[in-house]
């Protein structure tokens, strides 16, 4: 899972992940950990979890749980600002062929065609 991190590192992306898969293993990290727990608060419970708190296995699953975590944040953040970028060149793309088209940021203010991370859309002038 290091290996991640460290392509995360040096292309500033993360890539060739599936989401779905990171979400589900972190799931499966989240649940044993709560399985663990219960099986402590809830010593009645021998039949369907381990009757003592395994330290080992709590250990391993909440750091594979903190690193998936962090691999999903870091997805969130460098992906979503490289869509953020891809789309705000699109839309600057548009204005410069329809020139009746004008690029307005959240406050509706018209702006130039400068990089403005804040522009959502595209209006008629």
């Amino acid at each position: 899972m290091l290996s991640h991190y460290w392509d995360i590192y040096v292309h500033r992306t993360v890539r060739g992940i599936s989401f779905i898969f990171v979400a589900i293993d972190a799931a499966g990290d989240l649940f044993s950990l709560i399985s663990l727990s219960t099986a402590s608060c809830f010593p009645s419970f021998t039949l369907v979890f381990e009757p003592q708190f395994d330290v080992l296995g709590a250990a391993i699953y909440s750091t594979e749980l903190i690193l998936w975590i962090g691999i999903m944040l870091c997805g969130v953040v460098f992906n979503l600002r490289q869509w953020l970028r891809s789309k705000h060149r699109d839309l600057e793309a548009q204005a410069a062929q329809h020139p009746s088209l004008v690029l307005v940021d959240i406050s509706g203010k018209k702006r130039d065609s400068g990089i403005q991370v804040a522009t959502i859309g595209i209006m008629h002038a």
